[in-house]
Order: C-alpha cells, then sequence, then structure tokens
C-alpha cells in the first residue's frame, strides 16, 4: 500500500536534549499530511477573500470565453467541501478498502513470506542472483499496488540472508526501499498515484472544443510500462554491482564498522527465521498463483486496447440487451476498467483465496475490518484533500491562478510543460508527503493550468495525451521524492530495520536518485513526448 498511511514515527533520543542553561530543547518535527493539507485548506480559503471580486474567463460547452469574478468562501464553509470530497472520492476510498482486505489476506496466509524463504533456500551458491530478482519483485509491489508499509516485514528475512550471503545491510536496505520507489515511480497500475491522479483531473470539468476531458488509468499504460522497464532496468544494474563490489571488498561499506556484529545478529536472526515454513505447501503456492493473476487481470482490464483496436474508439459500456447482459451488462469494456471493476475483481479473488486459506466467515469478515483499516488513513487524506480543488472551484480562484500561471509559462510548449511540472511536482512532493493526498490536492488545478496554455489551439486528443504525460511526470517525481524523505515515516522505519542509520544510507541513495534522475530527465521524459505523439 501507499507510504501515506499514518506510521508513527519512532522518537530520536536527541528529539528532547538538553541546553547548558539545563533547559529541553524542542526539536522541529514535521506535522503529519494531514494537518499539512487542513493547513491547506484554510490558507487556500483565506486567498478566496483576498482575491474576491479579480476577473477571468472560463469556457462553455462550445468554447466560449464567460466573464466570471473570484467569490470568497467562509470558514465555516471548509466541512462542506470535505464532506463533499469524500462523496466525489468514493470510487477510489472503497477500492482502497477492498484491495486492504485482499492484502490482509494474502499477507496473513503467509504465502508471500514463505515465496521469499523457498526462493532463498533454492539458490545457494548464486546468492548474487538474488540481487536482482528482489529489486525487480520489490519494485513490481510498488509499481501494482504501492507496496511500502508491506516491507517492514520482510527486513528480518531479506537483511539477514544478504548478510550471510557475503553482502552488508546497505545491501538490503537499498533492495527493498529503492526497489519499491522504483516502482512507484512508474507506477503502472499503483491505485495511490495514477488511480488518485486520474480521478482528481476527471472531478474537473475542462471542456476542450465541446468535449468534456476525461481519462482513465489505462491510458498512459504503455509510457509507464516502458518506464518501469527502464527505471527498473537501471536500478537492477546499480544494486548488482553494488553487492558484487561489497561482496569482492567488505571494507568498502559504509556499515564495515559494525559488520561482525551485524553477521553475528543475522545468524542467529535468520535461524530463527527460516526455522518453520523452508518450503511453501499448496494452499499457500495457489494463493501466490491468484495474487499474481489477479494484477495480470487487473492490468489487461485497464490495458488501452482500443488504442489498438476499433480504429481507437475508447470505452464504451457492455451493452444491457447481449446474452450474457444478466450478470455483466453496464460494465466498462475490457481495457476500459475502472473502480467498479476492480472492486469486483479484488473483491472475488479476496474470497477466493479466503476459502483456499479455509477461513471461517467470521475470519473473513475480520480480515475486512483489518485490511479497511490500514487503509483508513490513506482514505481521509483522499477526501480531505479533495476539499482544496473543491474550495478553488467554487471560487474561481482555480481558473483566475490558472490564467495567471498560464500566462507565465504560455510559451514552454509540450517539452517545457513536462520538465516544468517535474520540477514543481518534486517541489510539491517535499512538502505535502503524502503522494495521494498531493493528487487530489493539486492535479485538478494543475489540468486547469494546462488548459489554459492549451486554448484552444489543441485538440480534445491533443490535450488528453497532455494530461497523460502529467500523469506520468507526477508519478517520476513522487516515487524519486519517496527514495529519502524523512518525513516519510517508511523511510526512517526501513533504516532502523535494516540496522543502517539515516545519514549512512542518504550517500548511496543520493547516488542512486541522481542517476535515475539523469535518466529521468535525459531519456524518459523526451520518451514521454514521442509516445504521447504517436499514443
Amino acid at each position: 500500500m501507499s507510504e501515506e498511511t499514518e506510521i508513527k514515527p519512532l522518537k530520536s533520543k536527541t528529539d528532547n536534549s538538553v541546553d547548558d542553561s539545563g533547559k529541553k530543547k524542542r526539536k522541529f518535527k514535521m506535522p503529519s499530511a494531514l494537518i499539512i493539507i487542513l493547513g491547506i485548506i484554510v490558507i487556500v480559503t483565506i486567498l478566496t477573500w483576498g482575491f474576491q471580486g479579480q476577473s477571468y474567463n472560463y469556457y462553455d460547452q462550445n468554447g466560449n470565453p464567460v466573464a466570471s469574478t473570484v467569490t470568497a468562501v467562509g470558514l465555516f464553509s471548509i466541512p462542506v467541501y470535505i464532506i463533499e470530497g469524500f462523496a466525489n472520492a468514493a470510487g477510489i476510498i472503497f477500492y482502497l478498502f477492498v484491495l486492504g482486505w485482499f492484502l490482509d489476506v494474502v499477507i496473513g496466509s503467509g504465502a508471500m513470506e514463505s515465496g521469499i524463504k523457498s526462493l532463498i533456500s533454492g539458490l545457494h551458491g548464486k546468492e548474487i542472483i538474488l540481487v536482482p530478482i528482489m529489486f525487480f519483485l520489490f519494485a513490481l509491489g510498488g509499481t501494482t499496488y504501492g507496496m511500502q508499509e508491506e516491507t517492514l516485514a520482510f527486513y528480518l528475512i531479506i537483511i539477514p540472508m544478504f548478510l550471510l550471503a557475503g553482502f552488508d545491510t546497505v545491501t538490503g536496505l537499498l533492495v527493498i526501499l529503492l526497489g519499491t520507489t522504483t516502482g512507484f515511480a512508474s507506477s503502472v497500475i499503483n491505485p495511490f498515484s495514477i488511480g488518485v491522479a486520474v480521478d482528481s483531473i476527471n472531478n474537473v470539468n475542462i471542456i476542450i472544443d465541446g468535449q468534456t476531458i476525461n481519462i482513465t488509468m489505462g491510458d498512459g499504460m504503455i509510457a509507464r510500462l516502458i518506464m518501469f522497464i527502464i527505471l527498473t532496468t537501471v536500478g537492477c544494474i546499480f544494486m548488482t554491482l553494488y553487492a558484487m563490489r561489497i561482496k569482492a571488498k567488505p571494507e568498502k561499506s559504509l556499515t564495515y564498522k559494525t559488520h561482525n556484529n551485524d553477521v553475528e545478529w543475522a545468524k542467529e536472526t535468520f535461524k530463527t527465521s527460516t526455522a518453520e515454513n523452508k518450503k511453501m505447501n499448496g494452499r499457500q503456492k495457489w494463493i501466490l498463483s491468484i495474487f499474481g493473476i489477479t494484477f495480470l487481470i487487473m492490468f489487461l482490464g485497464m490495458f488501452p486496447w482500443y488504442t489498438f483496436f476499433n480504429d481507437g474508439i475508447p470505452r464504451n459500456n457492455i451493452d444491457n440487451d447481449g446474452w450474457n447482459s444478466w450478470l455483466i451488462g453496464g460494465m466498462s469494456t475490457f481495457g476500459a476498467w475502472d473502480f467498479p471493476e476492480l472492486i469486483l475483481l479484488f473483491t472475488a479473488s479476496t474470497i477466493v483465496i479466503s476459502l483456499i486459506a479455509k477461513m471461517r466467515g467470521s475470519q473473513i469478515m475480520e480480515s475486512f475490518w483489518r485490511g479497511s483499516k490500514d487503509m483508513l488513513s490513506v482514505a481521509i487524506i483522499i477526501a480531505v484533500a479533495r476539499a482544496i480543488p473543491g474550495i478553488l472551484a467554487a471560487s474561481g480562484l482555480d481558473y483566475y491562478i490558472a490564467q495567471g500561471i498560464g500566462g507565465a509559462i504560455s510559451n514552454v510548449g509540450a517539452w517545457g510543460w513536462s520538465y516544468t511540472m517535474f520540477i514543481v511536482f518534486f517541489i510539491f512532493g517535499l512538502l505535502i508527503p503524502s503522494t495521494s493526498g498531493l493528487a487530489a490536492a493539486t492535479m485538478g488545478t494543475f489540468s486547469i493550468i494546462a488548459s489554459q496554455i492549451a486554448s484552444f489551439n489543441t485538440s480534445p486528443e491533443q490535450f488528453t495525451q497532455i494530461l497523460i504525460v502529467t500523469t506520468c511526470v507526477y508519478a517520476l517525481a513522487v516515487g524519486m521524492i519517496n527514495m529519502f524523505i524523512p518525513t516519510q515515516a517508511v523511510v526512517m522505519l526501513s533504516c532502523e530495520k535494516a540496522r543502517v542509520p539515516y545519514g549512512t544510507a542518504l550517500k548511496p541513495i543520493g547516488i542512486y536518485l541522481g542517476i535515475q534522475l539523469v535518466v529521468t530527465l535525459a531519456i524518459i521524459i523526451p520518451l514521454l513526448q514521442i509516445v504521447a505523439n504517436n499514443y
């Protein structure tokens, strides 16, 4: 799941250090994502007062400009927009609850843990192969369902395994942390980044040439798949070279001073963790198979097949008058699935896995409540953040801001827009430590800004491609931020679980981030433009 889940960071021993006068010094602590978003809501509301009466233009169904003015929004109206945020985000919120249920059942079955242990036990003498394999698997988790918190359970397996294979603790940390965040940076079908971004864009009524613009999670999947292949390949090469270097020269390790103690700890820990369930049983194999098949169906169900067939005509609902209309009438066609179809898919898969695991009815429901609880903080952040574009739209401040910014960067062009948005999202991501919250709060407004720049010199099809590229750039930026930002509790907890100080981890993470930034700016963003122009 995504990194937004509220995990309380462990307090440092120096959080309340004592100065010479004997008084405790309080260190600054970054507020939680929810507090930051609530603060932004209040600031945006106050801004509507300051810009009240300012004129702007919006466009009607026929593309004609309509003059209007910014109106003020009252502070007491904020709860109204938060409630509307919950209503507008109902689809993705319920999907997240079902996804949490699905993951709780799979992880609770022990199938994932047993699968990793089986992989480890079968590669004696070929441990170097584990590095790219494990990196790829964690990247796959990051790009499909935003895997991050779930990795915390695997550190006691992965770190000892790498230590006993002749590597160091940093190797294990980087494989897990950078693996998941590299996958997150492409977010092929990740609901926490692309899903929320798409939902936020569609919640804004953008009209180009008389046509309302909407996109799906499937739009841009080809480009994001290319991103995943490039970023993950670079990651696998980087990690393999790093691991080989450490194995050949252990003294080059950043944690060499504690290496002997780490190895002794690994021997005890690994002995305990592999004492049971070295091999997967039949049920666990079936569960992992269904787990993989579910995400494969999800990928195929959202893949934009209409791009290649049916003259590129997109996503029409299945007719209600067919022979099978009693079962699938009204569903979106395969290749244009959205949250309702994904909810149905993951519900069915969860029930099947529950039956294979021989769970009783009461256990299935308990699992649903646990999984939903794990996603609750994410859902709340998404819904509350939706109040920001709601207030902007109600006041007209979104169009006023869009016209101002659009005029300032109107000549950047499609390529300049992509690079500008990457920088903007990178900066915003440092300020709002919530992937879903950032998308919900900003994507709608940036879509309006894009529409102001495009104006009506751009066809609906061309503007759709601009939005698709924008979502891809957004995923790239926030994925890379998640590699190092200390306000993400998962980053700090990962360092603790791996027995690597955060300051020590920053050096290899910084090198890796620099490489991926060069790849992104020099290769991926230009490729996004090429794919968009030929989509």
